[in-house]
C-alpha cells in the first residue's frame, strides 16, 4: 500500500511539474456569494486549483480523469446546506446517462477548495452508480491520506491554512465518506 501511495503523489508532482492545461472538460462556475463567503472564492485561480483537485482525486479513485468531461461543477457559500434529491447535504452530484452531469459543493468555513467536500463528492463520478456508499473505498483511511498527500503539492506556499488543513487530514486519515464534512 505504501508503494501505491508514494507512486500515486510521484506521479502527480511529475505531472503538475510539466504545468500542462487542465485535461478534463469539467466546467467550474463560482456561484454568486456575498462578502461573507471565504476570500479564496473570489481568487481568479479557484477554477483551476478545482480542476486540478478533481484530476488528483478521480485518479486516486483510480478512473480516469476523462471520467470528468461534460461535468459542471458549482461552488456555492452561504447556504449552508444543498437539496440533494430531497435531503440536506454539503455536497450534491448528479449522473447524466450518457456522461457527464452536475456537482455541488458548499464551502463553507473551508481553508480552500481542496479540503471542502468536493474529494466525496468525486468519489461519485469515479464510482457512478453507488450512491448509496457500498464501495469499500468510501470507508479507506488510506486513500484519505493519499488523497491528501497528492493535494498537499498542488497548493501554493503561502495558502498556509490550507496547508495546514491538508496536514491534519493526512495525519488523521479521514475516511472519504466523511472528507469535507468538518471531521
Amino acid at each position: 500500500m505504501a508503494a501505491e501511495r508514494t507512486s500515486l503523489v510521484t506521479a502527480v508532482v511529475l505531472l503538475l511539474g510539466c504545468a500542462a492545461p487542465p485535461t478534463t472538460g469539467l466546467q467550474v462556475v463560482v456561484a454568486p456569494h456575498s462578502a461573507a463567503a471565504p476570500a479564496w472564492l473570489a481568487d481568479p485561480s479557484v477554477g483551476d486549483r478545482a480542476r486540478t483537485t478533481s484530476e488528483i482525486v478521480v485518479a486516486a479513485w483510480h478512473a480516469p480523469a476523462r471520467r470528468l468531461d461534460g461535468y459542471t461543477l458549482t461552488l456555492e457559500a452561504g447556504a449552508g446546506t444543498l437539496d440533494c434529491g430531497g435531503t440536506p447535504a454539503t455536497g450534491c452530484t448528479t449522473v447524466a446517462g450518457g456522461g457527464g452531469g452536475t456537482i455541488v459543493v458548499e464551502v463553507g468555513s473551508a481553508a480552500c477548495v481542496e479540503v471542502t467536500v468536493l474529494a466525496h463528492e468525486l468519489g461519485h463520478v469515479a464510482l457512478a452508480g453507488d450512491s448509496g456508499h457500498a464501495d469499500a473505498r468510501w470507508y479507506s483511511a488510506d486513500l484519505g491520506r493519499q488523497v491528501a498527500q497528492a493535494l498537499l503539492p498542488t497548493v501554493p506556499a503561502e495558502d498556509g491554512p490550507c496547508l495546514a488543513r491538508l496536514r491534519e487530514l493526512e495525519a488523521s486519515a479521514v475516511y472519504m465518506i466523511s472528507w469535507g464534512n468538518g471531521v
